[in-house]
C-alpha cells in the first residue's frame, strides 16, 4: 500500500498565497524557536521537557527551514514591490516620450477634446486610426465593456471614450505637455 500523489495536487500545494505561506511558516518558526530557545525552567513548566530531547534535531531542522522561507518569501514581496514601483515609472516615460514627440494631428485633436471635458469623457468615432491608436497605447479606453454606439453622417459609428486619469495627471505634471494640449 503506497502513496498516491497526483500532479493536480502538487500544483494546488504550490498555488498557496504567499501571505498564507507565510503565516504558517511564521507560526511554525515561533514554535520551534520556543521550544529551541526558552530557558529549562520555562520548558518544564510547559510539559514540553521530552520533546526538545527526543526530536530536538528536528526541530532545529524545521526550524531553519521556516527561517529561510520567511527570509524568501519577504525577499520576494521587497522584489515584486520594487519592480511593480520600475514598471509604472517606465511606462509613464514611454506615455510621456510619446506624446511629447507626437505629430499626428488627429491624436491631438483627440486628446485636447477630451481634456477639455470636465470627466475627460468624449464621444469618438470607433474607426478612426487615431482613436486606435490611442487605445492600443492604453491613452484612452471605452466607459464600459457595451458601449451604445451612435451612427452619423455615412454610417460613422460613434461611442464613449475616456482619458486615462494617469494620462491627465502626466500631462498636469508636464510644462511641455501643458503647452502642447493647451492645458492651463
Amino acid at each position: 500500500m503506497g502513496i498516491n500523489v497526483d500532479s493536480k495536487d502538487l500544483l494546488q500545494i504550490l498555488n498557496i498565497p504567499k501571505r498564507k505561506v507565510f503565516i504558517i511558516a511564521f507560526a511554525v518558526m515561533l514554535f520551534t524557536g520556543l521550544v529551541l530557545f526558552l530557558p529549562e525552567e520555562v520548558i518544564n513548566k510547559l510539559y514540553l521537557n521530552g520533546i526538545k530531547n527526543s526530536i530536538g534535531t528536528i526541530l532545529g531542522i524545521i526550524f531553519l527551514i521556516s527561517t529561510v522561507i520567511i527570509v524568501v518569501l519577504l525577499a520576494v514581496l521587497v522584489f515584486d514591490f520594487f519592480k511593480k514601483k520600475y514598471i509604472i515609472k517606465a511606462t509613464k516615460n514611454r506615455i510621456k516620450n510619446y506624446l511629447l514627440n507626437c505629430k499626428n494631428k488627429a491624436v491631438i485633436d483627440i486628446i485636447k477634446s477630451l481634456l477639455r471635458q470636465e470627466d475627460h469623457t468624449g464621444k469618438l468615432q470607433i474607426n478612426s486610426g487615431a482613436v486606435a491608436e490611442l487605445t492600443h497605447r492604453g491613452i484612452i479606453s471605452l466607459t464600459t465593456s457595451n458601449n451604445p454606439v451612435d451612427f452619423g453622417y455615412d454610417n460613422e459609428m460613434y461611442t464613449n471614450y475616456f482619458l486615462q486619469p494617469f494620462i491627465v495627471e502626466i500631462i498636469r505634471e508636464d510644462s511641455e505637455l501643458k503647452k502642447k494640449f493647451n492645458l492651463k
